[in-house]
C-alpha cells in the first residue's frame, strides 16, 4: 500500500524525539544548568581542566519500553532530575557513593549508610 507509513516508537526514538529534547532543554533551563545533587561542585574540577561537563536529565522512575509513552513518567518534571555526568554515573553505579558513610537513595539523594 502506497502512502501507508507505520511509525513504531521505541525507547531510542523517544530519546531522539523533539518532544523529549524540548522537555529536557526546558528542564535544564528551569534548573539553571546546575546539578541537583552536587550543585556543580563535581563539575568544577573538569571545568578547570578545560573540559565541558555534560548535564543529563535523569528519570527518577526509570524509563522502560513499557512506560516511556506515559507522559506522566517520561516527561513530567516531578520525575526528572538534572545531574552532572559524575552524579549520573554514581546514581547508575548500583547506588555506590564515592564518599564513605553515605549512599544514594532511590531518588538519587545522598543518605547515611546503614551500619
Amino acid at each position: 500500500m502506497f502512502g501507508l507509513f507505520i511509525f513504531q516508537m521505541t525507547l531510542k526514538n523517544f530519546y531522539n524525539s523533539g518532544a523529549w529534547k524540548n522537555t529536557a532543554n526546558a528542564y535544564k533551563k528551569s534548573r539553571h544548568y546546575i546539578c541537583e545533587m552536587c550543585q556543580n561542585q563535581r563539575v568544577t574540577y573538569a571545568a578547570t581542566r578545560g573540559k565541558k561537563s555534560k548535564l543529563i536529565v535523569h528519570h527518577k522512575i526509570p524509563i522502560t519500553e513499557a512506560n516511556f509513552m506515559d507522559k506522566n513518567i517520561s516527561q513530567n518534571s516531578s520525575n526528572l532530575q538534572l545531574l552532572c555526568i559524575h552524579c549520573h554515573n554514581a546514581v547508575h553505579s548500583e547506588n555506590i557513593s564515592t564518599v564513605k558513610g553515605v549512599k544514594f537513595d532511590m531518588n538519587g539523594q545522598l543518605v547515611p549508610e546503614d551500619p
